[in-house]
């Protein structure tokens, strides 16, 4: 969690900083998975320190906490936004590569912020609604996963679709697009080879980010969607705590991706600290 919290703003200062990153369009929405990603651990770190006390669950407060807290629903929102604004990235540098001339011209900064506006919406409203619904007091105690319903189970796949499957499909279309465009159709990109590589450098960077994505998520999607389907029983086995840890992982990696393969991220990096030092 500290690590998560400490890279990503570590990220956010040094692409607001930098005035070549900040011309990208692109950048707009990596600062905006900093963010997600910084604020999902800093909501990881809280939770940590305030664990559930041994109590008798008896109020109304006390329902409300089990279910808002306890169930981590915020956390679990911020996962979500994450996923869906990584799908929009993907989809951006699609046009961006497919399309070049109307991206210039129509990829707009008031624009980007509304779609930034939408991507926190669904994925924040689906998630708050399964995770306050999953859990709840029974007998006294709080059970911040596993109560079943209709309600909690249709969400439930809703989160599946939404947080892994939907991202899924676009990141085969998308990138697998993108190879086919700049396979065989090089003239839809800038004529310089400079520009057509500094294009294929950030969606190579990009794809790193997907991978790693997909990696540490798969492990959770699978087994979440085995538990709704009744194959296995609960929640509570190891498999399924290595697999929230493999989520909550995958908030971490992005900026030592950025610090390892992304040179203009590198630049900016060096630039900030040369000027620190001559200052």
């Amino acid at each position: 969690g500290c690590t998560g919290l400490t890279g990503n703003l570590f990220v956010v200062c040094i692409m607001l900083s930098s005035r070549n990153l900040r011309k990208s369009t692109t950048t707009t929405y990596l600062i905006n998975q900093s963010v997600i990603d910084g604020l999902a651990s800093l909501f990881l770190v809280l939770q940590m320190l305030f664990k559930s006390r041994s109590q008798v669950f008896d109020s109304l407060l006390d329902e409300i906490y089990c279910r808002v807290w306890l169930s981590r629903a915020f956390l679990w929102s911020f996962f979500a936004t994450s996923s869906s604004n990584l799908m929009v990235i993907t989809l951006e540098r699609l046009v961006a590569t497919w399309k070049p001339l109307w991206h210039r011209t129509s990829v707009t900064r008031p624009k980007q912020l509304l779609s930034i506006l939408i991507i926190w919406t669904p994925g924040t409203v689906i998630t708050l609604a399964h995770s306050t619904k999953a859990a709840g007091v029974v007998n006294g105690r709080c059970r911040a996963y596993g109560i079943g319903g209709t309600f909690t189970d249709v969400t439930g796949y809703i989160c599946i679709i939404f947080e892994y499957v939907l991202p899924l499909a676009v990141f085969i279309f998308g990138y697998g697009k993108i190879a086919w465009i700049l396979h065989s159709k090089p003239a839809n990109l800038k004529s310089t080879g400079e520009t057509r590589s500094k294009s294929i450098h950030v969606i190579k960077v990009l794809l790193i980010l997907t991978t790693c994505f997909l990696v540490c998520w798969t492990p959770n999607a699978v087994y979440y969607f085995l538990q709704l389907t009744g194959h296995v029983p609960n929640l509570r086995s190891p498999v399924y705590k290595f697999s929230v840890l493999a989520v909550n992982f995958n908030c971490c990696c992005n900026p030592f991706v950025y610090l390892i393969k992304y040179k203009d991220f590198q630049r900016a990096v060096r630039k900030t600290f040369c000027r620190s030092r001559v200052a």
